[in-house]
């Protein structure tokens, strides 16, 4: 895919083998490829959803061989990469309603994309406010470790964050690093950026639905409601979710998207597409209700 501004992305189509009765643009999580969603978007491409996973410019598959200097920041990725490619779901398959599946980031930044009235329906998990204090309890001092030292004098000498080389994250261009540092230092996160940026999440009303699984090692509770509390004009449906409703040891914040997993959890897209609700045994583990 091309942007606006010209920069080429990595995207992959996984198409059903007849007509698509919905289409579902996934976005990733901060540092995290395409490749890693794969598994569910083919699971669903067999349940007659087409499904667009793609690469922000800077990551994975869009990443420039070297990335020192490498210009991208956030506002990059909502603005033009995920723009253009709800747009190519609109070009690819007219008529067919458009949901948005945001993981963590890919969540956080719907409202920021321009065009976003025109899908039907988002999808979260893991989508909360990253403010280091809504964290995880445990990930609260390695996040201000990561903010006043690691990150700066990481970019400082490699001119990005390499993540892969430190066993974090991933490789993020340094503008969107330093981006991230900024929202994770402020309380309200991304409405830190001002009062025009918080009416554009404000101005929202799609319905959403926002997951969250108990064992999520990097958001909590509080860090979901904070974050959603921008989306003022959303209709939101929270569930928190117990890994063990669903016959799982385990889920936290990547194990959604794992194969192991995607029997039990991987219906709970379907049903929301088909039904803009959520299985029984989800609503056993709501605290908060909808709003």
């Amino acid at each position: 895919m091309r942007t606006a501004d010209g920069a080429e992305l990595a995207a992959r189509w996984h198409e059903p083998s007849g007509a698509a009765r919905a289409v579902l643009v996934v976005a990733a999580a901060m540092g995290v490829r395409q490749d890693f969603y794969g598994q569910m978007a083919r699971w669903l491409a067999d349940h007659d959803i087409a499904v667009l996973t793609f690469d922000y410019r800077g990551i994975g598959d869009s990443a420039p061989q070297r990335l020192r200097g490498f210009s991208a920041d956030l506002f990059d990725w909502a603005r033009r990469d995920a723009a253009v490619a709800l747009a190519d779901a609109e070009r690819r398959h007219p008529g067919v309603p458009i949901h948005w599946f945001g993981h963590s980031l890919g969540g956080q930044i719907f409202g920021l994309i321009p065009g976003h009235e025109r899908v039907a329906s988002m999808i979260t998990v893991g989508t909360g406010s990253g403010y280091w204090r809504w964290n995880a309890p445990r990930l609260r001092v390695p996040a201000l470790l990561l903010w006043y030292l690691l990150a700066p004098a990481a970019i400082a000498l490699a001119g990005y964050f390499p993540g892969e080389r430190l066993g974090t994250i991933g490789n993020i261009p340094a503008g969107a690093m330093w981006g991230w540092r900024r929202w994770c230092l402020h309380p309200l996160y991304l409405g830190g950026e001002g009062a025009p940026l918080r009416a554009e999440l404000a101005a929202v009303t799609q319905p959403v639905a926002a997951l969250l699984f108990r064992d999520d090692e990097m958001m909590t509770e509080a860090s979901l409601h904070r974050l959603f509390a921008l989306y003022s004009s959303a209709r939101v449906s929270f569930r928190v979710l117990a890994p063990s409703s669903f016959g799982l040891g385990a889920v936290g914040h990547f194990g959604f998207f794992r194969r192991r997993n995607g029997a039990a959890l991987w219906p709970l897209v379907i049903g929301w597409i088909e039904r803009g609700d959520l299985p029984d045994q989800t609503r056993q583990e709501t605290e908060d209700g909808d709003r």
